[in-house]
Protein backbone atom coordinates (compact mmCIF):
# COMPACT_ATOMS: atom_id res chain seq x y z
CA UNK A 1 0.00 0.00 0.00
CA UNK A 2 1.33 3.32 -1.06
CA UNK A 3 1.38 6.34 1.48
CA UNK A 4 1.81 10.08 0.90
CA UNK A 5 3.81 12.58 2.77
CA UNK A 6 5.31 15.59 2.47
CA UNK A 7 8.56 15.72 0.44
CA UNK A 8 11.71 16.07 2.76
CA UNK A 9 14.47 16.19 -0.15
CA UNK A 10 17.50 17.08 0.07
CA UNK A 11 18.95 19.98 0.33
CA UNK A 12 15.56 21.88 -0.53
CA UNK A 13 12.06 19.96 0.16
CA UNK A 14 9.59 20.93 -2.57
CA UNK A 15 5.88 21.69 -1.80
CA UNK A 16 4.56 18.36 -3.34
CA UNK A 17 3.79 15.15 -2.15
CA UNK A 18 5.14 11.79 -2.27
CA UNK A 19 4.06 8.64 -2.97
CA UNK A 20 5.86 5.80 -1.60
CA UNK A 21 8.88 8.01 -0.31
CA UNK A 22 9.70 9.36 -3.81
CA UNK A 23 9.40 13.21 -5.05
CA UNK A 24 9.69 13.66 -8.99
CA UNK A 25 10.54 17.25 -8.81
CA UNK A 26 13.00 17.06 -11.94
CA UNK A 27 12.54 16.54 -15.54
CA UNK A 28 14.75 15.63 -17.98
CA UNK A 29 14.50 17.03 -21.33
CA UNK A 30 12.07 13.98 -22.50
CA UNK A 31 9.70 15.20 -19.53
CA UNK A 32 10.47 11.84 -17.62
CA UNK A 33 11.05 12.75 -13.96
CA UNK A 34 14.11 12.38 -11.41
CA UNK A 35 13.02 11.85 -8.03
CA UNK A 36 15.39 13.09 -4.84
CA UNK A 37 16.66 9.43 -4.73
CA UNK A 38 18.22 9.76 -8.12
CA UNK A 39 19.15 13.48 -8.26
CA UNK A 40 20.20 15.17 -5.15
CA UNK A 41 20.42 12.18 -2.24
CA UNK A 42 23.34 12.35 0.18
CA UNK A 43 26.64 10.26 -0.35
CA UNK A 44 26.44 7.07 1.65
CA UNK A 45 29.17 8.09 4.15
CA UNK A 46 29.63 4.44 5.15
CA UNK A 47 30.50 3.29 1.61
CA UNK A 48 33.65 1.94 1.17
CA UNK A 49 34.63 4.46 -1.60
CA UNK A 50 33.76 7.56 1.04
CA UNK A 51 35.74 6.26 3.18
CA UNK A 52 38.24 5.45 1.36
CA UNK A 53 38.55 9.27 0.20
CA UNK A 54 37.73 10.63 3.10
CA UNK A 55 40.80 8.90 4.63
CA UNK A 56 42.81 9.33 1.41
CA UNK A 57 41.92 13.45 1.93
CA UNK A 58 43.30 13.46 5.62
CA UNK A 59 46.72 11.19 4.79
CA UNK A 60 47.57 13.42 1.89
CA UNK A 61 46.62 16.43 3.63
CA UNK A 62 48.48 15.42 6.37
CA UNK A 63 51.96 14.69 4.82
CA UNK A 64 51.32 17.25 2.87
CA UNK A 65 50.98 16.48 -0.77
CA UNK A 66 49.23 17.67 -3.89
CA UNK A 67 46.19 15.70 -5.43
CA UNK A 68 48.87 16.44 -8.66
CA UNK A 69 51.97 14.56 -7.24
CA UNK A 70 50.33 11.86 -5.28
CA UNK A 71 48.90 10.95 -8.30
CA UNK A 72 52.59 11.14 -10.38
CA UNK A 73 53.73 9.26 -7.35
CA UNK A 74 51.33 6.15 -8.03
CA UNK A 75 51.83 6.21 -11.45
CA UNK A 76 48.82 8.23 -12.83
CA UNK A 77 49.43 10.36 -16.37
CA UNK A 78 50.66 14.17 -14.92
CA UNK A 79 47.57 15.59 -17.26
CA UNK A 80 45.08 13.34 -15.38
CA UNK A 81 46.51 12.11 -11.96
CA UNK A 82 44.97 15.30 -10.19
CA UNK A 83 41.35 14.97 -10.91
CA UNK A 84 41.50 11.37 -10.73
CA UNK A 85 42.59 11.91 -7.11
CA UNK A 86 40.22 14.42 -6.47
CA UNK A 87 37.61 11.74 -7.91
CA UNK A 88 38.48 9.05 -5.59
CA UNK A 89 38.43 11.71 -2.19
CA UNK A 90 34.91 12.81 -3.74
CA UNK A 91 34.07 9.24 -4.23
CA UNK A 92 33.01 9.94 -7.56
CA UNK A 93 34.83 7.05 -8.70
CA UNK A 94 35.30 3.94 -6.89
CA UNK A 95 39.16 3.52 -6.06
CA UNK A 96 39.92 0.00 -7.29
CA UNK A 97 42.39 -2.30 -4.19
CA UNK A 98 44.80 -2.61 -6.95
CA UNK A 99 45.03 1.71 -6.98
CA UNK A 100 44.45 1.42 -3.10
CA UNK A 101 47.74 -0.79 -2.95
CA UNK A 102 49.50 1.74 -5.29
CA UNK A 103 47.82 4.84 -2.38
CA UNK A 104 49.17 2.70 0.57
CA UNK A 105 52.90 1.79 -1.08
CA UNK A 106 53.37 5.35 -1.80
CA UNK A 107 52.72 7.02 1.17
CA UNK A 108 53.83 4.11 3.45
CA UNK A 109 50.68 3.62 5.02
CA UNK A 110 48.79 0.22 6.30
CA UNK A 111 45.92 -0.68 2.88
CA UNK A 112 43.76 -1.17 6.29
CA UNK A 113 43.69 2.47 7.05
CA UNK A 114 41.65 3.42 4.08
CA UNK A 115 38.96 1.00 5.01
CA UNK A 116 38.25 1.12 8.70
CA UNK A 117 34.65 2.86 9.25
CA UNK A 118 35.74 3.18 12.92
CA UNK A 119 38.09 5.89 12.96
CA UNK A 120 39.30 5.11 16.49
CA UNK A 121 40.35 1.54 14.87
CA UNK A 122 41.94 3.30 11.82
CA UNK A 123 44.10 5.61 14.51
CA UNK A 124 45.53 2.07 15.82
CA UNK A 125 46.39 0.76 12.74
CA UNK A 126 48.39 3.46 12.21
CA UNK A 127 49.87 3.70 15.67
CA UNK A 128 50.57 -0.62 15.59
CA UNK A 129 51.96 -0.14 11.70
CA UNK A 130 54.56 2.11 12.89
CA UNK A 131 55.97 -0.16 15.80
CA UNK A 132 58.67 -3.09 15.37
CA UNK A 133 57.60 -6.86 15.40
CA UNK A 134 58.65 -7.01 19.24
CA UNK A 135 56.33 -4.40 19.67
CA UNK A 136 53.60 -5.45 17.96
CA UNK A 137 53.67 -8.94 19.19
CA UNK A 138 53.61 -7.04 22.85
CA UNK A 139 50.39 -4.73 21.93
CA UNK A 140 48.80 -7.77 20.21
CA UNK A 141 49.20 -10.03 23.33
CA UNK A 142 48.27 -7.03 25.52
CA UNK A 143 44.70 -6.52 23.73
CA UNK A 144 43.97 -10.36 23.63
CA UNK A 145 44.22 -10.57 27.38
CA UNK A 146 42.53 -7.60 27.79
CA UNK A 147 39.68 -8.95 25.60
CA UNK A 148 39.44 -11.88 27.31
CA UNK A 149 39.23 -10.56 30.85
CA UNK A 150 36.23 -8.28 29.35
CA UNK A 151 32.58 -9.66 30.49
CA UNK A 152 30.55 -10.70 28.13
Amino acid sequence: MAYTSRCRGFPNPCTDEVLDGRCYVKRDNRGRGFTHDQVMAPRDKTSSSTLFGRRLREVRLRIPCTQEKLGIMIGLDEGTARSRISRYETGNIKSPRSAAKQVSDALQIPLAYFYCDDDLLARMVIAYWSLDEAKRAEVLVLVERMAAAQPE
